[in-house]
């Protein structure tokens, strides 16, 4: 093989490796960007939850009127 044939095919497979990575890509990110929001959500659902879960419950005051005679 000549230096040309060897360079052709390296070329040709990083062609092919480029067209793989392109292909996984697109669906690798949204993945990813999918897994950012549900820690956010989760995140912020959690400290919701903290914060109502943390306030004391409202204090009941009961008033009995007198007994009529």
């Amino acid at each position: 093989m000549t230096e040309n044939d060897l360079k052709c095919e390296l070329l040709e497979m990083d062609i092919k490796l480029r067209r793989k990575q392109d292909f996984w890509e697109t669906p690798r990110n949204l993945f990813i960007m999918a897994g950012a929001l549900a820690a956010i959500v989760a995140t912020v659902a959690g400290l919701a939850g903290y914060k109502i879960g943390s306030t004391p419950p409202p204090n009941i005051i009961i008033n009995i009127p007198p007994l009529p005679k």
